[in-house]
This record gives structure tokens, C-alpha cells and sequence, in this order.
């Protein structure tokens, strides 16, 4: 009778913690209902008093600058990806290639693409343009969708109130232009809720890194210089794009799923640039290690050839779910090694007219040794932990546990 009353009080205890557990999520959701409804009723307020705004006609191109920025990106110009920050490019680009609902007024249509987002963060930082917040709040509320909140739509209310607010804490407190309202973390809060946010926050992260950049590192460059540079980053990104389809074909198998796919690509590119930019920074400090000074450059060479074909002639390793050592996947390595090389001559480009301080062979060797130590690390981590004794390879699930961000690891 004991144990009875025992189990009838326990079984009574989990279902008031269930029934409790309900009541908790069902009154989050509907506080995050009552507050996306405020929201909206303060948008409303302060949209009503915007909603006549229209662009200035002297901030749009003329005809024949309209056709020479049609269909080009403006986040580029904005942050100085391949080229020089240029805020007038960047608003050029962003109105030629705004879509308007009525384009003689300037109204937008429901449409938050980098173009609105360049053109908020210009208006509202007054970058090549007057600061006009009233018209960077127009621009923002007019991404509204209706009235009706769902959890779409609730979501995308808080994040336009979160905009508006700030401007108008900006416009109250007088804040003069060069306090820059932060463009990717005010701006792009909705896209971080989708199921790729990891990869928005890779992409947020690198614009900025090379916004910072330009805006430091740059600043006392000179024009032949920083053109070199922007052809090294253009090299570098194509160079990154090909190393990580060879990895990924390597690992195809085990990050089959979306996510995943999505998740080891961010790990890797966010390595191999982190990488790229250190490089930058350290060569600016002329920090060259010792041990790369001792080396022998054609040794390096003669080594790197040798791990590359070594690599490369290795044809029986066994299909299994975590490694596809497949014709694709050769191919896929051939490709990278050839960007790899065009990585290599652009920085031997930058090498000779930035860094003459610096020997010009202790500088090439610091690149080479890099991918040196990358094939090296490579070969012992992903192959020859998987060598049978019949001299084939098998990496398994058993035996195969390797993290594709530790194939770099040799080079941070």
C-alpha cells in the first residue's frame, strides 16, 4: 500500500511539472506576443511621422552613373572588400539597384536586401551623405509586413523596433555623424534567427574584419600597395573556396546533413581567413620566426613536391562513411593546390612592393612552409592514423574521430 501511495505521488508530481512546464511556454509565447504588439504600436507612431521621407534627389545617380552601378553589390564599396571604402559607390550602388514601389517618390517596397541595409547605415552615420535619421527610421519601417503577428512577423517587428529605437535615442541625444551605428549587428538580427545563422555570423565577421582593415591597417598604404593587397584578398578568397570543397569532399559522408555542411564550412573558412589576416598582421610587425629564417628554401620546395605527390598517389584507401577518396576528390586537390599557387605569387607580388624591409625569400618562405606543414598534417592525421597493416586505409567510425579545422591547426 506503501509503494503504491509512492508511485501515485510521483506519477501526480510529473504531471503538475508537466502541466507547470506547459503553462511556462505557453505564457513565453504569449509575452512575446503582447510585447511584438507593442512594438508595433510604437512603430506605427513613429512610422506615421516619416512616411512622407523621400530620398534626395541629389543622393541618386545620374543616368549614365546609374548604368554603370546597375547590378553591382554595394557592401563592397561599404566595406572595402577588394577595393577602397568609397561611401558614395556604396550609396550609387545601393539606389541603382533599390527596388522602389513608386520610383519617383522614393517609397520601398518589402525588400531588406544589402541594398537597405547600406542605405540605412549611410543615412544613419551620414557616411557620404548628410546624417538623416528621420529617413534611416523611414527606410526601416517601411519593411513592415501588416499587422497580423506570427512568429515570423513578431520576429520581424522586434527587430525593426530594435533599429528605430536606436535611431531615435541617436536623434535625442544629438549624436553627430562618426558615431557609426553598427551596420551587420543592428541590421541583420533576423537573418542570425535563420537556420544558417552560423554562416551569416561567419559573413558578419569577415566584412568587418576587412572593414577594420582598411580603416587601420590600410590607412597609410599607398595606392599601388593597397591594389595588390585587394588582388591578394580576391586570390586568397578563391584559394579558400577550393581548399574547403577538397576538404569537404573528404568528409562528405559525415557532414551529409545541411547543417552540418553549413557548420564545417563556416569552421573552415573562418580558419583559413584567420590565418590570412594574421599573416597580414604579423608581416606589418616584421614578425619572422627564427626558424623559418634558418630554412632552406629550395628544401621547402623540394619537401612540399614531395608531401603533394605523395598525397596524391595514394589511390587504396577503402569507401567508408567517413572518407571518399574518390576521383572528384583528387581532382577537387589538384584544383586547390593550382589556387594555392596563385595565392602564393600574389603575395609574392605584395612582398615586393610592401614589405622591402623584409627578405624577400624569408617571406616566401613563411607561405610555403604554411602549406607544408598543412600537407604534413594532413597526412598524418587523416591517413596514416587510418593505415592497415595490408598497407590500405580505413577510416571508419571506430577509428576516424578528426576535426577538418585540425588539418590548419599546425598554422595558427
Amino acid at each position: 500500500m506503501k509503494k503504491s501511495r509512492i508511485k501515485f505521488f510521483n506519477l501526480a508530481f510529473i504531471l503538475y511539472l508537466i502541466i507547470f512546464t506547459n503553462n511556462i511556454f505557453s505564457d513565453e509565447k504569449s509575452n512575446k506576443e503582447d510585447l511584438s504588439k507593442k512594438n508595433l504600436v510604437y512603430l506605427s507612431k513613429i512610422c506615421e511621422t516619416v512616411k512622407d521621407l523621400k530620398i534626395p534627389k541629389d543622393d541618386f545617380p545620374n543616368a549614365e552613373k546609374k548604368k554603370q552601378f546597375m547590378s553591382c553589390d554595394s557592401t563592397p564599396y561599404y566595406f572595402g572588400i577588394y577595393n577602397e571604402i568609397d561611401y558614395e559607390k556604396a550609396r550609387y550602388c545601393a539606389l541603382s539597384n533599390f527596388k522602389f514601389d513608386h520610383p519617383d517618390d522614393g517609397l520601398s517596397s518589402f525588400n531588406f536586401d544589402s541594398s537597405t541595409d547600406i542605405l540605412l547605415s549611410l543615412y544613419a552615420n551620414g557616411f557620404g551623405t548628410k546624417q538623416n535619421l528621420d529617413l534611416a527610421t523611414k527606410l526601416a519601417c517601411d519593411q513592415r509586413t501588416g499587422e497580423d503577428i506570427d512568429d515570423d512577423k513578431g520576429a520581424l517587428i522586434d527587430y525593426i523596433y530594435t533599429i528605430v529605437n536606436l535611431f531615435q535615442s541617436m536623434k535625442h541625444e544629438k549624436m553627430i555623424s562618426g558615431k557609426e551605428f553598427d551596420f551587420y549587428k543592428n541590421t541583420r538580427e533576423k537573418e542570425r534567427m535563420a537556420a544558417n545563422s552560423t554562416y551569416i555570423n561567419y559573413e558578419i565577421e569577415y566584412n568587418k574584419r576587412i572593414q577594420n582593415l582598411n580603416l587601420t591597417v590600410l590607412k597609410n598604404w599607398k595606392k599601388l600597395e593597397k591594389e595588390k593587397l585587394y588582388k591578394l584578398m580576391k586570390i586568397s578568397d578563391e584559394y579558400v573556396y577550393n581548399e574547403v570543397s577538397f576538404i569537404l569532399d573528404l568528409f562528405s559522408d559525415r557532414y551529409g546533413t545541411a547543417s552540418g555542411v553549413a557548420g564545417i564550412t563556416t569552421d573552415l573558412n573562418r580558419t583559413l581567413q584567420h590565418i590570412f589576416y594574421n599573416n597580414i598582421n604579423r608581416f606589418e610587425r616584421a614578425e619572422i620566426p627564427q626558424a623559418i629564417k634558418s630554412k632552406d628554401l629550395k628544401n621547402i620546395d623540394k619537401n612540399l613536391n614531395q608531401l603533394y605527390k605523395k598525397i596524391m598517389s595514394i589511390s587504396n584507401i577503402e569507401s567508408t562513411s567517413d572518407v571518399q577518396y574518390t576521383v572528384q576528390y583528387k581532382k577537387d586537390l589538384k584544383k586547390s593546390e593550382l589556387s594555392w599557387i596563385k595565392y602564393k605569387d600574389a603575395w609574392s607580388e605584395l612582398f615586393k612592393i610592401k614589405y622591402k624591409n623584409l627578405n624577400f625569400e624569408d617571406c616566401n618562405k613563411w607561405i610555403m612552409q604554411e602549406r607544408v606543414n598543412y600537407f604534413q598534417n594532413f597526412l598524418d592525421t587523416v591517413l596514416n592514423s587510418c593505415a592497415l597493416d595490408d598497407g590500405s586505409y580505413n577510416c571508419g567510425d571506430d577509428s576516424f574521430d578528426v576535426d577538418p579545422s585540425d588539418l590548419f591547426s599546425v598554422w595558427l
